[in-house]
């Protein structure tokens, strides 16, 4: 460990004439050149002290010093393995018998995942489609006089804000509907 303490105190005084300028003015070349060697000094300083520490390692290895050492992590598993052995007895009578009912129960689940693509994918509408909503939403608007919020419109019509926005968007540029208010606190009222 001194050799590495001597090759950092060379790099630090190296460092510090770089830094402070003692070795007088210098082109920035030359401020390159000298930054690299100390950098270079300092990276095989660093591999030195690696390469000591990895002596020390595979030295204690070899004297087993360091096989003491994880030998009680290894038991501590060994002790945890064995109460999930005892358990696995006693549940393998019932309940390996209510299993197959489980995979049985996979197959139901399966159509569940069918009808959610349906929902999720994006379908383009027409225009045809678009104006049915948007009539259905000024006709809703034109009932209530104090004004809905998208919420609101969307429980009277059964529908989603996402499906909603394009219709309602084309209302407001036609003046069929106007709005007040910002976010979810817009308002929509019959134009």
């Amino acid at each position: 460990m001194a050799i590495g303490k001597a090759k950092s105190g060379v790099f630090l005084a190296c460092m510090v004439e770089v830094i402070c300028g003692k070795l007088g003015p210098m082109s920035p070349e030359e401020l390159r050149g000298k930054i690299r060697a100390a950098a270079i000094a300092f990276t095989d300083e660093v591999i030195a002290l690696f390469g000591e520490a990895f002596a020390n390692v595979a030295s204690q290895y070899k004297s087993g010093a360091a096989i003491a050492k994880p030998g009680p992590k290894k038991p501590a598993p060994k002790k945890a393995a064995a109460p999930k052995k005892a358990a696995a007895p006693k549940k393998a009578a019932a309940p390996k018998k209510a299993a197959a009912p489980k995979k049985a129960a996979a197959p139901k689940a399966k159509p569940a995942p069918k009808a959610k693509p349906v929902a999720s994918k994006r379908n383009r509408r027409s225009a045809n489609e678009l104006d049915k909503v948007g009539d259905e939403v000024v006709k809703l608007l034109g009932a209530n006089k104090k004004g809905m919020r998208v919420e609101e419109i969307n429980k009277a019509l059964g529908t989603s804000t996402r499906e909603l926005m394009r219709p309602i968007q084309k209302l407001l540029s036609m003046g069929k509907i106007k709005k007040s208010g910002e976010r979810r606190a817009t308002t929509y009222f019959a134009g």
